[in-house]
This record gives structure tokens, C-alpha cells and sequence, in this order.
């Protein structure tokens, strides 16, 4: 009698553990997957901070907080939605709207077809650079590597 109620014992708990460990398995499947870099980017953004570069000379232009920035980006917003379309507000009342997408790989971002550089895009900052030609004291045109830090309004 004691050896059947040992048997019966031990299949009770065999059983048991191979519930529970079947139970703990399956909960890995309900962990929150990463966002994918495109769920990253849809909020809306506001600079941190705007950057030019020309060689070795590196300028910051604007900073968010600082009193004597060259340019006042405070109020510029970059609105990405999910159905691919983007708006930016330029702090002058003029709003632009277009569409977005994120190619190569996550590391470029086309806004309506003109690629922006993405250095970085989590859910605390996206950082971004662009080329653009100026025309130096001299005349000539120069390449400018532009380069932004964008952080979720909060």
C-alpha cells in the first residue's frame, strides 16, 4: 500500500512540474517585442540640440535651455505617423506635411524622397545627419554636414 502511494505520489508531482514548467515556457511568448525602429519614430519629436560641420570645425548652433543660441529651433516639431505621413511645424506658424519612410536598413529616412543620415533612433532620442551646400566668405560652395538631436515632447 505505502509503494502505490508513493507511485501515485510521485506522478501527482511529475505531473505538476511538467505543468508548471510548460506554464513558465509559455509566458516567454507574452514578453513585449522589441519596437521595430519605424514604431520608434512614430511620436512627435522637438530639437535637443542642431550641429554644423565644415572639416575639422564642428559649430552648435542651437542647444534646448540655452540663452545665446545662434538659431531658436525651440518651437520646431517633427510629427511622424504611423501611415507614413510626417508634418514639421517651423515655429513660424508654417506647417509642412509629407510622407516618410525608413530605408537601407533603418539608416536612412526619407522625408518625400530626401534621404536624412540616422545615427541614432531609440525611444529617447533620434539623431540625425544631412549634407547641405553653402557658399563660403570667398564664394565658394562648401558642404555642410548637418547633424540634430531630436527628443520625444513630453
Amino acid at each position: 500500500m505505502n509503494l502505490f502511494l508513493y507511485r501515485s505520489t510521485a506522478s501527482v508531482l511529475s505531473a505538476f512540474v511538467l505543468i508548471f514548467g510548460l506554464m513558465a515556457c509559455s509566458q516567454s511568448d507574452d514578453d513585449p517585442q522589441p519596437l521595430t525602429k519605424a514604431e520608434l519614430l512614430v511620436r512627435t519629436w522637438e530639437v535637443q540640440s542642431a550641429t554644423s560641420a565644415y572639416g575639422r570645425t564642428s559649430y552648435l548652433f542651437y542647444e534646448k535651455g540655452r540663452s545665446d543660441n545662434d538659431s531658436d529651433l525651440s518651437a520646431y516639431r517633427f510629427a511622424f505617423r504611423a501611415d507614413g505621413s510626417y508634418s514639421f511645424i517651423d515655429g513660424s506658424s508654417s506647417t509642412y506635411m509629407g510622407v516618410w519612410q525608413l530605408t537601407d536598413n533603418d539608416t536612412s529616412l526619407l522625408l518625400d524622397g530626401d534621404p536624412l543620415t540616422v545615427l541614432t533612433l531609440t525611444d529617447k532620442n533620434l539623431d540625425f545627419s544631412f549634407m547641405s551646400d553653402e557658399t563660403d566668405t570667398n564664394g565658394n560652395v562648401i558642404q555642410i554636414t548637418n547633424t540634430y538631436r531630436l527628443v520625444p515632447v513630453q
